[in-house]
Parts: structure tokens; C-alpha cells; sequence
């Protein structure tokens, strides 16, 4: 039998010749000799797949989760927090401060015996308010009523002597043209809006100012001052 060789296209066909038929000349051929170790003969083995099912993935993901919380669930169990004492002198408030606190909540609380309930009780009184029995109406009009100017005449009489006092003069001094028509109003806002009308009045009350007031008025809490 005799020897045959085999040779390889460019194309990577495989052609087998014997001898009685010598291979034809051709400009694509290649006189490389192929063996068995030839990596065309023996290709790479294919890379095998994961086997590994999503749901054993999902499971182990799960777990290393759960593991890593453990550890910071006891991590945190762990950890002591620094000793901090906090007191009024550490932002440089009374030492009696908190005290003071607690007992303007107990007073606005209207539990029995506070401030705000005996102010809520007064304000119900018809003895002490009697204009509560009245019905309340509105003037309309392009002048003042005649009960309001009757009101502001018999008023200038008495801020004539107070403005007077305040002034440091006398009272001839003063003309009646001359006398402003004062008056002060409270905002609201709760509590805080009614004790700073509060701290206002007396500061006017002090100073001989109150009794010059012609109008006074509010909106909420500080009209439980307007009495």
C-alpha cells in the first residue's frame, strides 16, 4: 500500500491523494503537515455550562444576606454608647430652667386651678363680662355712629388728663385738637401671642401710657387680655 499524504486548503477542506495521483500544483496550498496533535483535528473541548439552577443562585445570595445582617445586628449589640449627661448649664440656661418650664404647661394646661382655666371660667362670666348678654352688630356707614362719637368725646376727657400726666405738663396745656387717638392691637398666635400682650400692657401700665389708649384690639388669645 503506498504512502499518502494529505494537505490542507486555505478553506479548510481536507483532500487525501495516493501517489498515482500526484497532488496538482496550486497557489492556495500549503505544504504544512498535519499530525494528530493538529488543533483542526483535535479542537478545544467546549466550555461547560453552569449547571447551577437560578434558584440554588437565589438561596445563596439569601443566605449571605442573612449572614451579613447577623453580623451587624451584633455589631450593633455590641456597641456602648459614650455616657452624655445634658442639663440646663450645658447651654448656659438657670439651673432651675426644666422647673420653670413644667410649671408655665401646667398653668396654660386648663387642668382645674390653672391660669387657663380661670380665665376660660371668667371669660363665661356675665357678672364680670356683661357685654356677653348682648348681641353684637355692625356698624355700616360712610360716617361714625352716634354712639361712637359720643364714645370718643367723653374719652378724649380722660386721655386729656392721662396724656397730660405722662407728658409732664399741664393739663391747660394741652389742646383737645392736639390729642392723638391711640390705639394697640395683639396679634395672635396661642399662648406665647397672649403673655407678650400680657408683658406689653403692664410695661404700658407702668409708664402711664395705658390710660391714653383709645382703641384696643386682638385676633385669638390675646382678646382674653381685652377686658
Amino acid at each position: 500500500m503506498g504512502v499518502g499524504s494529505i494537505t490542507l486548503l486555505s478553506t479548510g477542506s481536507v483532500l487525501c491523494d495516493s501517489e498515482q495521483k500526484p497532488p496538482v500544483p496550486n497557489s492556495l496550498t500549503t505544504s504544512r503537515t498535519v499530525t494528530s496533535d493538529d488543533p483542526a483535528l483535535n479542537p478545544s473541548p467546549a466550555i461547560k455550562e453552569d449547571s447551577t439552577s437560578p434558584e440554588t443562585t437565589d438561596s445563596s445570595a439569601l443566605a449571605r444576606l442573612k449572614s451579613g445582617l447577623n453580623d451587624i445586628q451584633k455589631k450593633i449589640s455590641e456597641f456602648e454608647a459614650p455616657s452624655i449627661t445634658i442639663s440646663p448649664e450645658t447651654f448656659g440656661l438657670p439651673p432651675h430652667f426644666l422647673d420653670w418650664v413644667d410649671k408655665i404647661r401646667a398653668e396654660v394646661s386648663f387642668a382645674p386651678g390653672s391660669v387657663a382655666d380661670e380665665i376660660w371660667q371668667e371669660s363665661h362670666d356675665p357678672q364680670r363680662n356683661p357685654e356677653i348678654m348682648k348681641d353684637a352688630r355692625v356698624w355700616i356707614g360712610n360716617e361714625i355712629s352716634l354712639e361712637e362719637q359720643e364714645f370718643t368725646r367723653n374719652r378724649r376727657v380722660f386721655t386729656k388728663k392721662s396724656l397730660a400726666r405722662y407728658l409732664g405738663v399741664r393739663e391747660d396745656e394741652i389742646d383737645e385738637r392736639d390729642i392723638p387717638t391711640i390705639a394697640v392691637a395683639g396679634s395672635g398666635g396661642g399662648y406665647r401671642a397672649m403673655l407678650g400682650t400680657t408683658g406689653y400692657f403692664k410695661a404700658m401700665k407702668q409708664a402711664g401710657l395705658f390710660d391714653c389708649v383709645t382703641y384696643m384690639a386682638g385676633t385669638t388669645f390675646p382678646t382674653l387680655k381685652l377686658r
